[in-house]
């Protein structure tokens, strides 16, 4: 009788010990954070030129799964910027040259983007067509 529930006793300690190991693996493999693509990490930068005026698009990118996208302008001759406008989001790689971002109003949309092998330049391509090329910033 002894020997009888010493076995069951070793087969529930190894099911539960591989169920336990199984599950931390699966919650592994799906956790957003996990999934950074280290070539997107940084901070890049769009400028475009409106007469004698500045539009600034600043992304940042964290290792973490946050960013933050930045928006200002600088006016000629001003020495201060205007407009700014700061919005943070989260993002993972959802599938190969594919992004998903979720931004503070719980917004949340795929964007495919293309980094540069020597990371000279980033192209994202958002759910409505519209493109932008940056360039990293320092």
């Amino acid at each position: 009788m002894k020997t009888v529930v010493k076995s069951i006793a070793a087969i529930c300690i190894a099911f539960f010990t591989l169920t336990g190991t199984t599950s931390c693996s699966k919650d592994k493999a799906i956790n957003p954070g996990s999934n950074i693509d280290q070539n997107l990490v940084g901070r890049w930068e769009k400028q475009t030129f409106l007469g004698n005026n500045v539009s600034v698009i600043q992304e940042t990118f964290n290792a973490d799964g946050t960013g933050a996208e930045r928006t200002f302008r600088l006016d000629d001759g001003a020495t201060e910027i205007s407009n700014e406008k700061v919005t943070s989001f989260t993002w993972f790689v959802k599938s190969a040259g594919v992004i998903r971002i979720k931004n503070q109003l719980n917004e949340e949309g795929d964007v495919t983007y293309f980094v540069t092998d020597n990371r000279s330049a980033l192209r994202l391509t958002m759910p409505s067509g519209q493109q932008l090329i940056m360039g990293p910033v320092n």
